[in-house]
């Protein structure tokens, strides 16, 4: 596959210089994680296909294609502190898997704008940084008879109504989540359509992180740390917004059986007052040394995401039970990671 890139550069003079790049990438060879992804979803399980891994490669498949273009600017003040900037714009064509013919199909254009600023300070034995991103989603175009799309709530925007896209389809796993079999939370509703009323289009996100490394005793021993932080989170405020259609849509259709209405009334108010919050922040610390005994030995132990703040896992309380935030928090997004390597030149 064609993957060409193209980048122009300007030194301003030896301590300034910009670049302005253009590349398309080719990424190939995802439908077989399309497919095990929607076999792990559980979906569609009666249409699944039987295939052996040789037949699913020879399918009819299509690669996603991202196209990114990109200003960067690199340079060296004061002689120890160095400055990066950057701004892109990246354009995403989105596959999805089809379980019953066993191939990937276009289904979207993504499009993001970024910026990125780093500064970093060096002496003989400090080392001292700090950067920021901000990414934003700007556009999630369907392609013509795509109404929905399963990659994340925060992908579903108001753009979709240039389609036929004026509904949200809720899926039957869902209908599962509102029906508690211990008998205290007796809500059923049947599978369907919702109004898009507003945009589902993603908040921004924005990501900081602060770092440093000192060496002592000559460089054999060298203390690294860092501590990241992060406003936003990706999908998390549209998937409030997605529950209290829903919890909404039941206290106007239902039958109310028991005391569900009230159960839901209330719980579609916790949602509200949750997502009325302006910003939701978090933050990971993570600290590193590496050991020189000798010239030739070195020993590097390593703790990411040592201590976390506001990561993963969100509930809440009402009536008698604890709901649980979906799929998209159940993944571990920030896990405690442990290594140690040990080097030894020869």
């Amino acid at each position: 596959m064609f993957s060409p890139r193209f980048a122009l550069i300007s030194e301003i003079n030896k301590n300034h210089a910009v670049r302005a790049i253009w590349q398309k990438s080719n990424r190939v060879n995802t439908h077989e994680q399309l497919k095990t992804a929607e076999m792990l979803e559980e979906q569609s399980r009666e249409a699944a296909k039987t295939d052996t891994s040789v037949e699913i490669i020879k399918a009819n498949t299509e690669p996603e294609i991202l196209r990114t273009a990109e200003l960067i600017y690199s340079g060296i003040f004061m002689e120890r502190l160095t400055a990066h900037a950057s701004v892109y714009y990246n354009w995403l064509d989105l596959v999805g898997w089809i379980n019953t013919t066993a191939t990937t199909v276009h289904q979207a254009e993504q499009q993001v704008l970024g910026l990125e600023i780093e500064a970093q300070y060096k002496t003989d034995r400090t080392t001292v940084g700090l950067n920021a991103s901000f990414a934003k989603q700007t556009e999630f175009d369907y392609e013509e008879g795509v109404t929905h799309s399963q990659y994340s709530y925060a992908d579903l925007p108001s753009h979709v109504r240039k389609q036929n896209g004026t509904k949200l389809y809720w899926q039957d796993k869902y209908d599962a989540d509102a029906d508690h079999s211990n008998g205290q939370y007796n809500v059923t509703y049947t599978k369907g359509d919702l109004d898009l009323v507003e945009s589902f289009n993603n908040y921004p996100e924005v990501l900081i992180k602060a770092f440093g490394t000192q060496s002592f005793l000559d460089g054999r021993i060298k203390l690294h740390a860092n501590v990241r932080g992060h406003l936003g989170y990706p999908g998390f405020k549209n998937y409030l917004k997605m529950n209290k259609l829903v919890w909404d849509s039941i206290i106007a259709n239902v039958e109310p059986t028991n005391d569900t209405t009230a159960q839901a009334r209330a719980f579609s108010s916790t949602i509200q007052e949750e997502y009325s919050r302006l910003a939701d922040p978090g933050a990971t610390f993570s600290l590193g040394v590496t050991v020189s005994p000798l010239d030739f030995l070195h020993v590097k132990f390593h703790a990411e995401n040592l201590i976390k703040y506001n990561h993963v896992g969100r509930s809440y309380d009402y009536g008698e039970g604890l709901y649980y935030f979906g799929r998209i928090l159940a993944h571990v997004m920030e896990p405690l990671a442990l290594s140690l390597k040990v080097k030894v030149d020869l």
